[in-house]
């Protein structure tokens, strides 16, 4: 999973204020679910990130399954 941080400010000019922040948080394996087609199978997908690192993800068409922490393809 990963979180988004993002600042709402008062305005749109120089001298704004941050009145707000909206916050989602992006669950890869719903991402990455039906993105293949039936036929496409043994993709890995490995997410980098600056705080928590790799992670890989196995795509076998429309299913997801996480493969675990760190780089983990061949």
């Amino acid at each position: 999973m990963a979180r988004l941080y993002i600042p709402v400010y008062d305005s749109l000019d120089e001298n704004r204020t941050s009145v707000a922040v909206m916050i989602t948080i992006i669950n890869w394996v719903d991402y990455f679910r039906n993105l293949l087609p039936k036929n496409i199978y043994g993709i890995h997908v490995v997410l980098d990130s600056t705080c928590s690192g790799q992670f890989t993800y196995e795509l076998n068409g429309p299913d997801v399954k996480l493969m675990g922490y760190g780089d983990l393809h061949e």
